[in-house]
């Protein structure tokens, strides 16, 4: 998974969680688990998307009845679950490789930086791809509950639905597509001057 040298590399990851609650009062933050992770290096010479992580962690406290197991096919009962020190250990490597980002970075980095804290102390963050996609004003905004209130903010959909019209792309509300679909959108934010990996 090392990126060969002299190229321009980048890591987009998403998260699927039992998240119910964006902001708990008791958490201070998004309430739930990571239940699914995935990772994709994108090549910002030629546009390769490459899929180098695909995690299922597990959910003690998680019923079956979250959004993600109900309108998405993520299984809630699995026939394996990667276990917490497994996970934590391939985070770090990834983290190890380069700039990591992701579509609403904040929501995952608070997420992972709770399940995950010694992983996270290892990544370079590289700007948000949702904040990129936001210099856009023709892509239709969602209103988003933050720290300082809500904002509206372009969703993954709308923005796939902007970028790449004719595609016919659904957000599959899983981990490695979406992180597959978030790199797409990455690189066409990176060709028309809107992404930069060091801002």
């Amino acid at each position: 998974m090392i990126p060969p040298e002299g190229e321009n590399y980048i890591f987009v990851l998403d998260t699927e969680t039992t998240t119910t609650d964006f902001n708990d009062p008791e958490l201070g933050g998004p309430n739930g688990h990571i239940v699914e992770l995935g990772a994709v290096r994108l090549n910002l010479k030629t546009g390769e998307i490459t899929d180098v992580l695909h995690l299922y962690p597990r959910d003690p406290d998680a019923s079956g009845n979250e959004w993600v197991y109900l309108h998405t096919d993520l299984q809630f009962k699995r026939p394996y679950y990667d276990a917490k020190a497994f996970v934590e250990l391939e985070l770090i490597y990834l983290f190890e490789q380069g700039p990591v980002t992701a579509f609403n970075l904040d929501f995952d980095k608070w997420m992972l930086g709770r399940d995950y804290p010694l992983a996270c102390v290892k990544a370079t963050w590289a700007p948000d791809i949702m904040v990129a996609a936001d210099k856009i004003d023709e892509i239709p905004r969602k209103a988003h509950d933050t720290s300082s209130g809500w904002k509206s903010w372009p969703s993954v959909q709308s923005t796939l639905n902007y970028l790449f019209p004719n595609d016919c792309v659904v957000e599959k509300h899983r981990a490695l597509q979406d992180a597959r679909d978030e790199a797409r959108i990455l690189y066409e934010l990176y060709l028309r001057g809107l992404y930069k990996v060091i801002e």
